[in-house]
């Protein structure tokens, strides 16, 4: 069983054998920590879930409070639909997206899932064909929408959505159309700091790799590539772009050996690009 497992079910033994009683506030973390020879990392966690299944209660600024179990709240629970649209390519990756391994969406869900526990939120996640989602959203009586990195393509299915009044937002995305609500790096902001470090160190002729511009993160990066290279007035061999207009999940490799022989053929290749070719 995981530490965190192991700290969760001694805090729910104290408290079904009176130990900790309902309103009484809990130890410290660090004392926790101290009482149950763990670690902080796994303490936290627990206390999430513990939260998040009605054992406690987090006030902010507080502390953490044993709740009372005998009291039905009659608070509304807010329920939030955490969909991803299905890929026009389908992906052939061992590690599903649902999955918190996967490098990608691992990283989003869990920093979710974290989020809905502090709020009480409750979260369903599903795959959602795009023709179907409103009819997903009144059945499933979600009060909105967290729409996971929207393609270029999927841009029409989100103003239908802000037209309908339907509240979302879209992660990992940008649009042409800013009035649809969504959250994003500045990707185009960080390809343009990354190409003055490299001016600044001397190259002149620079390459890119870009593995999917069907994800609008990549394409913003991909369009202020061509922006600053076109106004510093620099040369640019086609040759010099690897790019991609899809990326199926699971072609790492393949992908690492069409690296490969592009480097060895790419006419700006740079000793700084070398290191790419032990990557695996």
């Amino acid at each position: 069983m995981p530490i965190y497992c192991q700290v969760k079910e001694a805090i729910k033994a104290s408290i079904e054998r009176g130990d900790l009683k309902p309103g009484e506030v809990l130890p410290g973390r660090l004392e926790l920590c101290r009482m149950l020879g763990t670690n902080r990392p796994a303490v936290d966690r627990a206390i999430t879930e513990l939260v998040r299944e009605g054992w406690l209660i987090s006030i902010k600024g507080k502390g953490t409070f044993v709740a009372d179990r005998t009291v039905t709240s009659t608070a509304p629970v807010a329920t939030f639909a955490v969909v991803w649209l299905p890929p026009r390519v389908q992906p052939i990756s061992d590690t599903p997206i649902t999955s918190r391994d996967n490098i990608y969406w691992g990283p989003l869900h869990r920093g979710i899932s974290y989020a809905a526990s502090e709020l009480g939120v409750r979260l369903l996640f599903r795959q959602c064909p795009s023709e179907i989602l409103q009819e997903f959203v009144r059945e499933a009586k979600a009060d909105g929408l967290i729409i996971l990195a929207p393609h270029v393509d999927d841009e029409q299915v989100l103003r239908d959505l802000w037209q309908r009044r339907l509240p979302f937002v879209a992660t990992s995305s940008s649009f042409e159309d800013d009035r649809l609500p969504c959250v994003d790096t500045d990707n185009f902001a960080g390809v343009q700091q990354v190409l003055e470090h490299l001016w600044n160190l001397g190259h002149r002729q620079i390459a890119i790799v870009n593995l999917a511009l069907q994800s609008t993160d990549l394409l913003r990066r991909w369009e202020a590539f061509q922006k600053w290279i076109g106004e510093r007035g620099l040369p640019f061999d086609p040759r010099w772009a690897m790019l991609s207009s899809s990326y199926r999940w699971g072609e790492g490799e393949a992908w690492v050996g069409r690296m490969e022989r592009w480097l060895q053929e790419c006419p700006c290749r740079r000793r700084s690009l070398q290191p790419l070719m032990r990557w695996r």
